[in-house]
Protein backbone atom coordinates (compact mmCIF):
# COMPACT_ATOMS: atom_id res chain seq x y z
CA UNK A 1 0.00 0.00 0.00
CA UNK A 2 1.42 3.39 -0.98
CA UNK A 3 0.96 6.05 1.67
CA UNK A 4 -0.18 8.53 -0.92
CA UNK A 5 -2.66 6.26 -2.67
CA UNK A 6 -6.33 7.28 -2.95
CA UNK A 7 -7.59 4.16 -1.27
CA UNK A 8 -10.63 3.97 1.02
CA UNK A 9 -10.11 1.42 3.77
CA UNK A 10 -12.79 0.49 6.34
CA UNK A 11 -11.54 0.65 9.91
CA UNK A 12 -11.63 -2.67 11.74
CA UNK A 13 -12.82 -3.36 15.26
CA UNK A 14 -9.64 -2.91 17.32
CA UNK A 15 -10.12 -0.11 19.85
CA UNK A 16 -7.17 1.90 21.14
CA UNK A 17 -7.16 3.05 24.76
CA UNK A 18 -6.29 6.66 24.01
CA UNK A 19 -9.13 8.74 25.44
CA UNK A 20 -8.23 11.29 28.08
CA UNK A 21 -11.66 12.81 28.70
CA UNK A 22 -13.21 12.48 32.17
CA UNK A 23 -15.58 9.55 32.40
CA UNK A 24 -19.26 9.92 33.21
CA UNK A 25 -20.23 7.46 35.94
CA UNK A 26 -23.59 6.15 37.08
CA UNK A 27 -24.50 3.38 39.49
CA UNK A 28 -27.72 2.06 40.96
CA UNK A 29 -29.11 -0.93 42.83
CA UNK A 30 -31.83 -2.82 40.99
CA UNK A 31 -34.42 -5.18 42.39
CA UNK A 32 -33.76 -7.63 39.58
CA UNK A 33 -32.40 -11.10 38.99
CA UNK A 34 -28.74 -11.61 38.01
CA UNK A 35 -29.92 -12.66 34.54
CA UNK A 36 -31.81 -9.38 34.07
CA UNK A 37 -28.79 -7.38 35.25
CA UNK A 38 -26.56 -9.20 32.75
CA UNK A 39 -29.07 -8.50 29.96
CA UNK A 40 -28.89 -4.77 30.73
CA UNK A 41 -25.10 -4.96 30.95
CA UNK A 42 -24.82 -6.56 27.52
CA UNK A 43 -27.29 -4.05 26.07
CA UNK A 44 -25.06 -1.20 27.28
CA UNK A 45 -22.13 -2.71 25.37
CA UNK A 46 -23.91 -3.95 22.26
CA UNK A 47 -27.21 -2.19 21.56
CA UNK A 48 -26.74 1.55 22.24
CA UNK A 49 -25.91 3.26 18.90
CA UNK A 50 -23.11 5.81 18.54
CA UNK A 51 -21.31 7.59 15.72
CA UNK A 52 -17.74 6.54 14.91
CA UNK A 53 -15.33 7.02 12.03
CA UNK A 54 -15.55 3.93 9.83
CA UNK A 55 -13.99 5.02 6.55
CA UNK A 56 -10.82 6.99 5.76
CA UNK A 57 -9.54 8.00 2.34
CA UNK A 58 -5.86 8.81 2.77
CA UNK A 59 -4.37 10.91 -0.01
CA UNK A 60 -1.08 11.73 1.72
CA UNK A 61 0.46 10.19 4.82
CA UNK A 62 4.00 11.34 5.47
CA UNK A 63 3.71 10.76 9.22
CA UNK A 64 5.53 8.09 11.19
CA UNK A 65 2.24 6.20 11.65
CA UNK A 66 1.25 3.45 9.25
CA UNK A 67 -2.10 4.11 7.53
CA UNK A 68 -3.82 1.32 9.52
CA UNK A 69 -2.65 2.79 12.85
CA UNK A 70 -3.65 6.30 11.84
CA UNK A 71 -7.12 5.05 10.95
CA UNK A 72 -7.40 3.14 14.21
CA UNK A 73 -6.64 6.29 16.17
CA UNK A 74 -9.30 8.21 14.27
CA UNK A 75 -11.87 5.46 14.76
CA UNK A 76 -11.19 5.34 18.50
CA UNK A 77 -12.05 9.00 19.08
CA UNK A 78 -15.49 9.27 20.73
CA UNK A 79 -17.96 11.44 18.82
CA UNK A 80 -20.42 12.92 21.29
CA UNK A 81 -23.64 13.34 19.36
CA UNK A 82 -27.05 11.74 19.54
CA UNK A 83 -26.80 8.86 17.08
CA UNK A 84 -30.60 8.58 17.00
CA UNK A 85 -30.66 11.76 14.91
CA UNK A 86 -28.96 9.75 12.15
CA UNK A 87 -30.09 6.65 10.28
CA UNK A 88 -28.03 3.52 9.67
CA UNK A 89 -26.23 3.60 6.32
CA UNK A 90 -28.11 0.52 5.10
CA UNK A 91 -31.41 2.29 5.79
CA UNK A 92 -30.48 5.49 3.93
CA UNK A 93 -31.65 6.10 0.39
CA UNK A 94 -28.58 8.10 -0.67
CA UNK A 95 -26.12 6.63 -3.15
CA UNK A 96 -22.99 7.55 -1.21
CA UNK A 97 -23.11 9.50 2.07
CA UNK A 98 -25.38 12.31 3.19
CA UNK A 99 -26.12 14.32 6.36
CA UNK A 100 -28.88 11.86 7.27
CA UNK A 101 -26.52 8.90 7.63
CA UNK A 102 -23.03 10.34 8.14
CA UNK A 103 -20.69 13.00 9.44
CA UNK A 104 -17.84 13.83 7.06
CA UNK A 105 -14.70 15.87 7.30
CA UNK A 106 -11.14 16.48 6.14
CA UNK A 107 -7.87 16.61 8.05
CA UNK A 108 -5.04 18.30 6.18
CA UNK A 109 -1.80 19.53 7.78
CA UNK A 110 1.73 20.27 6.61
CA UNK A 111 4.36 20.83 9.31
CA UNK A 112 7.76 22.47 9.04
CA UNK A 113 10.65 22.06 11.45
CA UNK A 114 8.37 22.92 14.38
CA UNK A 115 6.32 20.02 15.72
CA UNK A 116 2.59 20.17 14.97
CA UNK A 117 0.34 17.89 17.00
CA UNK A 118 -2.89 17.07 15.18
CA UNK A 119 -5.66 16.58 17.72
CA UNK A 120 -9.26 15.41 17.81
CA UNK A 121 -10.43 19.04 17.76
CA UNK A 122 -10.24 18.61 13.96
CA UNK A 123 -13.32 16.35 14.16
CA UNK A 124 -16.67 18.07 14.73
CA UNK A 125 -18.56 16.94 17.87
CA UNK A 126 -15.64 14.78 19.02
CA UNK A 127 -14.02 14.97 22.44
CA UNK A 128 -11.27 17.55 22.09
CA UNK A 129 -7.64 17.40 23.07
CA UNK A 130 -6.91 13.81 22.06
CA UNK A 131 -3.60 13.57 20.12
CA UNK A 132 -3.87 11.84 16.75
CA UNK A 133 -0.40 12.27 15.26
CA UNK A 134 2.65 14.53 15.59
CA UNK A 135 4.20 15.97 12.44
CA UNK A 136 7.72 17.34 11.87
CA UNK A 137 8.59 18.22 8.27
CA UNK A 138 5.69 15.92 7.35
CA UNK A 139 2.22 16.12 5.85
CA UNK A 140 -1.10 14.33 6.13
CA UNK A 141 -4.19 14.81 3.98
CA UNK A 142 -7.26 12.61 4.38
CA UNK A 143 -11.06 12.50 4.32
CA UNK A 144 -13.02 10.64 6.96
CA UNK A 145 -16.62 9.44 7.29
CA UNK A 146 -18.37 8.68 10.58
CA UNK A 147 -21.38 6.35 10.50
CA UNK A 148 -23.95 5.11 12.96
CA UNK A 149 -23.36 1.70 14.50
CA UNK A 150 -23.49 -0.37 17.68
CA UNK A 151 -21.00 -2.26 19.79
CA UNK A 152 -22.36 -5.47 18.32
CA UNK A 153 -21.02 -4.37 14.93
CA UNK A 154 -17.71 -2.85 16.04
CA UNK A 155 -15.95 -2.10 19.32
CA UNK A 156 -15.42 1.45 18.10
CA UNK A 157 -19.14 2.04 18.56
CA UNK A 158 -19.24 0.78 22.14
CA UNK A 159 -20.41 3.76 24.28
CA UNK A 160 -19.11 2.40 27.59
CA UNK A 161 -15.68 1.61 28.95
CA UNK A 162 -16.90 -0.25 32.03
CA UNK A 163 -20.16 -1.89 33.02
CA UNK A 164 -19.84 -3.76 36.31
CA UNK A 165 -22.53 -5.97 37.84
CA UNK A 166 -21.90 -6.48 41.56
CA UNK A 167 -23.59 -9.06 43.72
CA UNK A 168 -26.23 -9.54 41.05
CA UNK A 169 -27.93 -6.28 42.07
CA UNK A 170 -25.70 -3.22 41.66
CA UNK A 171 -24.87 -1.91 38.19
CA UNK A 172 -22.05 0.60 37.61
CA UNK A 173 -21.59 2.26 34.21
CA UNK A 174 -18.71 4.42 32.95
CA UNK A 175 -19.14 6.15 29.61
CA UNK A 176 -17.43 8.68 27.35
CA UNK A 177 -19.90 9.09 24.45
CA UNK A 178 -22.97 9.95 26.56
CA UNK A 179 -23.69 10.69 30.22
CA UNK A 180 -23.71 7.23 31.82
CA UNK A 181 -27.31 7.64 32.98
CA UNK A 182 -28.35 8.23 29.35
CA UNK A 183 -26.52 5.05 28.29
CA UNK A 184 -28.53 3.12 30.90
CA UNK A 185 -31.79 4.61 29.60
CA UNK A 186 -30.90 3.94 25.96
CA UNK A 187 -29.94 0.35 26.84
CA UNK A 188 -33.36 -0.22 28.40
CA UNK A 189 -35.07 1.30 25.36
CA UNK A 190 -33.03 -0.92 23.04
CA UNK A 191 -33.91 -4.00 25.08
CA UNK A 192 -37.59 -3.08 24.95
CA UNK A 193 -37.43 -2.63 21.18
CA UNK A 194 -35.65 -5.98 20.80
CA UNK A 195 -38.27 -7.73 22.96
CA UNK A 196 -41.10 -6.13 20.96
CA UNK A 197 -39.57 -7.34 17.69
CA UNK A 198 -39.10 -10.82 19.15
CA UNK A 199 -42.71 -10.93 20.36
CA UNK A 200 -43.92 -9.75 16.97
CA UNK A 201 -41.86 -12.45 15.26
CA UNK A 202 -43.44 -15.07 17.51
CA UNK A 203 -46.89 -13.79 16.60
CA UNK A 204 -46.10 -14.35 12.93
CA UNK A 205 -44.41 -17.71 13.37
CA UNK A 206 -46.62 -20.66 12.61
CA UNK A 207 -44.57 -23.72 11.71
CA UNK A 208 -47.75 -24.89 10.06
CA UNK A 209 -50.05 -23.48 12.73
CA UNK A 210 -50.79 -19.99 14.00
CA UNK A 211 -49.59 -19.54 17.57
CA UNK A 212 -52.94 -18.05 18.55
CA UNK A 213 -54.66 -21.23 17.44
CA UNK A 214 -52.64 -23.45 19.76
CA UNK A 215 -53.94 -24.74 23.02
CA UNK A 216 -52.23 -23.39 26.15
Amino acid sequence: MRFGSNESIPVNSTRANMCHSPMSEFSLVLDSTPEEIQAIRRACFELVPTMAIQICEIRTNGSFLKPEILMQRLASIPIQTDANSFCFKEECECESFCPRCSIRGTISHRAGSKTVVVKSDEIPRAIGGIPIVALVNQEIDLDWVALKGTGRQSAHHCPVSVVIARDGKELKIESIHYPAKIVFKKALESLATFCDKFADALDHTSNGHDLHDRDP
